[in-house]
């Protein structure tokens, strides 16, 4: 092959894609963003609808556990543990089934989600806890309403009371740090802690493994477990 001179030549690294490291026991946080980031262009609550009933179908199918589902303008967010280690399978068929219903909804031939699903796989109770509080307030931070528990496209409102049996509250065992009872629960979750707390939870949640970053200004990796309400005692 040759070039003419003064050719310049431009050389692109193509990372490979990163393969989804699969568990029975460690839960996930999973994200999607619509194509461009668009918002749906059918009303949420049809999007959620759909997103909860494909849900329940996949957990039918597929026996994942899933303990959180929230949805915005244009993506959602999801905690689920899989016991049969097959996030992959799970996710490849909620993302199909809810982008065709969307889409036959919203009479779009386009894409409606921008890539695949983003995972990271969370290790601990106290990071669960952490990314279970950075999802629910994801609304407020939105200035779309001033309470989580007001948010109506969450599974944790109470108004959605035939979606609730998709929720697993036992968590796996990573729930030692949410509250049990409701009000609790909602009290802690309104509680803000901060922009640099909640920046630091939100660029553990970009990685594949929930991890804090060094802060550096002060050359420390923060840990935050005195922000996390009490361990809960067996049988709460």
């Amino acid at each position: 092959m040759s070039f003419e001179p003064g050719t310049i030549l431009e050389l692109r690294s193509v990372m490979p894609r990163r393969i989804v490291e699969l568990s029975d026991h460690f839960p996930y946080h999973i994200c999607a963003r619509t194509n461009n980031r668009d918002w749906f262009e059918i009303p949420l609550s049809t999007v959620f609808c759909i997103c909860a009933n494909v849900l329940r179908k996949t957990v039918q199918r597929y026996e994942i556990e899933v303990h959180l589902f929230l949805l915005m303008s244009n993506h959602y967010h999801m905690l689920v543990s899989t016991p049969q280690s097959n996030i992959s399978k799970s996710m490849r068929y909620f993302m199909t089934e809810t982008s065709r219903s969307v889409a036959r909804s919203s009479n779009r031939i386009n894409r409606i989600f921008g890539a695949r699903y983003h995972w990271t796989i969370i290790r601990s109770s106290e990071h669960f806890a952490f990314a279970y509080k950075y999802i629910c307030r994801n609304p407020v931070r939105a200035n779309i309403t001033e309470r989580v528990e007001s948010y109506n496209w969450s599974l944790l409102n109470s108004n959605h009371e035939q979606f609730r049996s998709i929720i697993k509250n036992n968590r796996q065992g990573f729930g030692e740090y949410i509250p049990g009872n409701y009000y609790e629960q909602v009290r802690w979750l309104n509680h803000e802690d901060g922009k640099e707390h909640e920046l630091s939870v939100r660029k553990a949640l970009k990685k594949h493994e929930f991890r804090f970053v060094q802060n550096q200004n002060t050359g420390k990796i923060p840990s935050y477990v005195d922000s996390l309400p009490p361990k809960n005692t067996p049988g709460t």
